[in-house]
This record gives structure tokens, sequence and C-alpha cells, in this order.
């Protein structure tokens, strides 16, 4: 009686696991030297921000399996060759075939040179760079920047600090329990306006641990990394239960609280700034100026308060909240503060 109880019951879970991914897709193909043609491997291939992510076999093959359904961007990534990056629409239960030619990378003389001792500006710098990088929460000094070397500075103006790695690099968060491979496209730090912008292409890699109260410690904070985040509230807007999570949501003419903004006017439901579209199941989300946030729920050193602008008028949402273009959103208040080191997996679920 027992032993058919049991067989039931693993049937029923995987008849659930199915269910789970069922909709899910599936990548595979092969990477190859754009010109030899041979097949590259021990490449880097990955999704942008999330946890999927192999690397190609010796016949240079690769498979990313149970792939959720929507657009991504698939990132190629390899040491000595130039990264490619592809945006792909994966459909339900879809399988892609994705060839990849990857193109060898020239570097200058001084891009491949470690210097034994690094000049005391470039050591200015690289402490600029990682306190806005990374960002200022408690979870940065637990972060851990790997071949710092080879990342170069310069000022294309005096109050303009912009940072460069021309080969990929990884962050160790023993805050939250990721490794992050990373590559770098852009990032700039404008020190009259304080404003961060960069741009970053990560494979998030779960770490392990034996010791179980580590693990409860990672998913304890990454819990508070996620509440009260850009990722959270947006998530919270499509959902249209963004007052039940404690955001106070307000249309704003300026991103401060000081001086008169007889602009400002709240938002009371999703709808007003927010359209969905039944064909693409997307939502755009739009609005004058600036949105501003308030966190009710989370006191920080007060009451957070952050301002979101959309660079290009408006900006595309999937089904579950995330931004189709990354570079659609800028912030401003205190999501601006948060960085990399507060950054969680795309589809990253506190109950997971």
């Amino acid at each position: 009686m027992v032993l058919f109880f049991r067989s039931n019951l693993i049937f029923l879970f995987l008849i659930a696991l199915g269910q789970l991914f069922a909709n899910d897709g599936i990548i595979n193909g092969k990477v190859v030297d754009q010109e030899s043609g041979e097949a590259l491997p021990n490449v880097n291939i990955f999704i942008s921000g999330t946890t999927w992510g192999t690397t190609s076999g010796l016949d240079g093959k690769f498979s990313l399996k149970n792939i959720k359904n929507g657009q991504h961007e698939l990132v190629a990534s390899m040491i000595g060759y130039e990264s490619v990056q592809k945006i792909i629409n994966l459909k339900e239960n879809e399988t892609l075939e994705i060839n990849i030619e990857m193109r060898v990378k020239i570097y200058r003389v001084d891009q491949v040179e470690v210097k034994s001792t690094a000049p005391s500006e470039w050591e200015s710098d690289l402490k600029k760079f990682k306190r806005y990088f990374l960002g200022r929460s408690k979870f940065a000094d637990d972060c851990i920047i790997e071949d710092v070397q080879y990342f170069e500075f310069t000022k294309p103006k005096p109050h303009l600090l912009v940072a460069s790695i021309e080969r990929p690099f990884k962050i160790i968060n023993k805050a939250l329990g990721y490794e992050l491979i990373c590559e770098l496209k852009e990032f700039s730090f404008n020190d009259v306006e304080q404003r961060v912008k960069y741009l970053l292409l990560p494979r998030f890699i779960e770490m392990t641990a034996d010791d179980e109260n580590i693990q409860d410690e990672w998913r304890s904070n990454r819990v508070k990394a996620y509440e009260g985040s850009l990722d959270h509230f947006l998530q919270s807007l499509v959902k249209g239960d963004f007052g039940k999570h404690g955001y106070e949501i307000e249309t704003s003419r300026i991103a401060s609280q000081s001086g008169f903004d007889g602009y400002r006017n709240p938002v009371f439901a999703a709808d007003s700034i927010l359209n969905f579209n039944e064909e693409t199941k997307n939502y755009t989300l739009h609005f004058d100026h600036y949105l501003q946030i308030k966190d009710t729920r989370r006191r920080i050193d007060g009451l957070p308060i952050s301002w979101v602008k959309l660079l290009f008028g408006e900006a595309v949402l999937d089904s579950l909240g995330y931004a189709t273009e990354v570079m659609s959103i800028e912030t401003h208040g205190y999501w601006s503060t948060r960085g990399v080191a507060d950054l969680l997996p795309k589809y990253y679920s506190p109950n997971d």
C-alpha cells in the first residue's frame, strides 16, 4: 500500500514537472571561428541576465533547455574573441537552431600588458568605479571583482569617468550566493550630475555551500535585494497590486522632492500608465517626464524615494514585468544607488 502511494506520488510529481516546463523552449546551435570555420569549444553561451547558460563542446555545439518563451538576448563570450549578441524571440515549445560566428579580437599592445604596480590615479578611479558600479548597499562589501588589472579608465571630460574592459570578467557575490560571468559593454559616471550609466551582460551561476546556515543567509539576502527593487516594482505594476506592496506613485515634472511641482499627480491604477497588448502579451509603460515612487514598506535611512524616466518615450515590458530593452528606463534617487551587488537573475522569485 505504501509503495503504491509513493509510486503515484512520484508519477504526479513528474506530471507537474512536465507541465511546469511544457511551454519552455530549446536553443541549439554551433559556434565557429568566422575566418577558418573551425568549431570553437568552451565558449560561454548564455541568456543575458539569467542563470541559463552553458559552454560549447569540442565540436562547438551547445544546447540550452527549459528556456522561457519570450524575447531574450543570447550572448556568446570567450577570451580572445569579440562577443556576439543576438536578440531572439522564443515561442512556446519551440526549438531554435542558431549558428554563431565569432571574430578574433584585435588587442592593442597596452591592453594586454599587466603592470606590477598601478598608478595612484588608476587606483583612485578603480575605487570610484567599484562604488558606483557595485552600488552603495551593504552587499557591495561582499563582492569581489576578479581581473581588475584589465580595467581601463579614461576621462573624456574632467567630471566624466569611463570604464572599459576588453575581456569577460567575474564577480563573486558572497552576500547573494552568485558568481557572475560578465561582459561590460558600457560604463560611465558623471560627477556633476551624479549619474551612473552602464550596460552589463551577465550570466548568473548559483554558488553552492555545504553549510545550511550560509544557504539560508543567501536566500534571506536575495529576498532583501528583490523586495523594493525596480524589478519588484515593475512586476507589481504589471500585476496591478503595487499598492499592496507599499508603493505610492505620482507623476512628476522633476526628479526632486524640493521645489514646487504643480504637475505632480497621484497614480491610483496601473492601467493609467500601462497598456496591455493582447497580441504580443506585452505591456507598454508610458508617462510624461518622471514617475516618482515612494516605498512606504521598507525604510532605509528614511523613506526610499526613486524616480523613473523613459528614455525613448515609452518602455515595453514583457508579461512578467521585465523591460525588453534594458536601456529604455533610467532611474534616479534611491534605485540609482543600487548597483550590481543587488542584481538578481531575471525571473528570480522569492518562492523558488
